[in-house]
């Protein structure tokens, strides 16, 4: 009876460890597999749309475009122009209900100056005193967009002490796999870029598994350089949608990214 008993215990024992075992190695597998589409075997694109300026048909245009297909974006902010009379930027009270809805709120410096020019403490000056401004209406501000896309060694190093990243205007796709957060690569949309294009931009991160950054900054009907048509915008949107990318904000990809290297 003994016997029997033990032999239980011990088929019991092996049971279990093979178990753990097996957990074991789910749990590894997951870890190491974060980000992949299981489908493809690869990381899973995904695209941040980001405003640049802080221009008001960011909230009149393209926040209602976004909110209907549950996606949120990012303002790159120029603090002094905040609440400007011009009626050209976003005012206080509009930032704040985009992000209460999930946006983010980003540093594009306090003058829209280029860095590069500045001596080392109007640098950072620029860099400290925009995200204090925008902080002390109650909005957590953690990476910044260089005016111009201008910047060297010393704009990093600064950009730094006081952000989680840096984005300039080099081209290109963003790597999972070894991320530069201090020279994070965008897509900049102009007047002349066509819907056709950014698909083809789209598509190429969902091929690679990459992190797409599209920069936009006016949405409107305007012959200005760096304006797009609301028509067209919703068109990028609704297919991004339909081909079912993820869109998330800087700080969500950061952290993101972050959680997968500590595990």
């Amino acid at each position: 009876m003994l016997g029997e008993v033990l032999k239980i215990r011990k088929r019991n024992i092996v049971i279990t460890a093979a178990f753990v075992v097996i957990i074991s190695m789910l749990l590894v597998s997951y870890v190491n597999t974060w980000g992949q589409d299981p489908a493809r075997g690869k990381n899973e694109a995904i695209v941040s749309l980001t405003f640049d300026d802080g221009c008001k048909t960011v909230y009149t245009a393209a926040f209602p475009i976004l909110e209907e297909y549950g996606l949120v974006g990012v303002n790159y902010v120029i603090a002094e122009r905040l609440d400007k009379e011009t009626g050209k930027y976003l005012n206080v009270e509009q930032l704040g209900e985009m992000a209460e809805a999930g946006w983010e709120t980003a540093s594009h410096s306090k003058s829209h100056q280029s860095l590069v020019e500045m001596s080392q403490e109007e640098m950072e000056m620029e860099l400290r005193k925009s995200k204090k401004f925008l902080q002390d209406f109650g909005f957590t501000v953690e990476n910044f967009a260089t005016p111009f896309g201008h910047w060297d060694e010393t704009v990093q190093e600064l950009a730094s002490k006081y952000y989680r990243s840096l984005r300039n205007t080099e081209k290109g796709y963003n790597d999972f796999e070894d991320p530069d957060y201090y020279n994070l690569k965008i897509k900049s949309v102009f007047d002349w870029t066509s819907v056709h294009e950014i698909r083809g931009w789209i598509d190429q991160a969902n091929n690679k598994g990459s992190w797409l950054i599209l920069t936009f900054h006016s949405i409107d009907s305007s012959d200005n350089t760096y304006s797009m048509e609301k028509e067209a915008l919703e068109e990028i949107v609704k297919y991004v949608h339909e081909e079912n990318v993820r869109v998330a904000t800087v700080t969500e990809v950061l952290d993101d990214l972050e959680y997968n290297c500590q595990n």
